[in-house]
């Protein structure tokens, strides 16, 4: 199935599917592309419910980012992965939307086209900087490496300069939106770093 573009706009990425009562967001692969002709390797995680954790393990590999499973505030499984494509499973989600937006405590200035610009005002298209993609019952995205990445990215055909970034902690959230109306978040942290971390708390993410 081909994969959805997202727009230049910044709305909610949408997918039919479905409709049903619970919706349920599950961490199943990290796609692993190894430049081999082999293709994609696959580590992952499988789920009973977010109760019975199973690590699947892929090739052997540098690790370049990390799964981390958190409850209750603590990290009850991490994984580390050369990622460059994280799949999270929607079931029973209908014509669920998924919308990547910057938290609304990482707030700090950079210059958008010679102008002052705030980086809480969220008015760029940071699922086209997360390259957010949808299929059925799943969604993809790819976290960028760095802050001015996702800026770069976010405000495509734009001059971004002098990003004045001294905070530290979380910046952006994906929340994932059912077709009955409720939505869940999870964070994507340590963007500013070599590694990408993705917070999947159970009761924030399983409706």
């Amino acid at each position: 199935m081909a994969k959805r573009k997202t727009k230049k706009t910044n709305p909610p990425t949408k997918r039919n599917g479905n409709p049903g009562i619970r919706l349920f967001v599950l961490v199943m692969l990290v796609v692993l592309f190894l430049g081999t002709i082999g293709g994609a390797v696959y580590l992952g995680i499988k789920s009973d419910g977010f109760k019975n954790w199973d690590f699947i393990p892929g090739n052997n590999a540098q690790p370049a980012a990390s799964l981390d499973v958190v409850k209750d505030g603590e990290s009850v499984k991490s994984i580390e992965a050369t990622a460059d494509v994280i799949r999270i499973e929607v079931i029973n989600g209908g014509d669920f939307t998924v919308t990547v937006r910057p938290k609304a405590s990482a707030d700090f200035d950079f210059m958008l086209d010679g102008k002052l610009h705030s980086f809480a005002q969220a008015d760029g298209d940071y699922n086209r900087a997360f390259d957010v993609k949808i299929e059925d019952g799943y969604f993809t995205f790819t976290a960028p490496r760095n802050i001015v990445n996702a800026l770069n990215d976010a405000y495509f055909g734009h001059v971004i300069d002098d990003v004045r970034c001294n905070y530290v902690g979380t910046f952006f959230e994906i929340v994932v939106t059912a077709e009955s109306g409720d939505s869940k978040k999870f964070d994507v942290t340590d963007i500013y770093a070599a590694d990408v971390v993705v917070k999947i708390e159970p009761s924030e993410v399983v409706f």
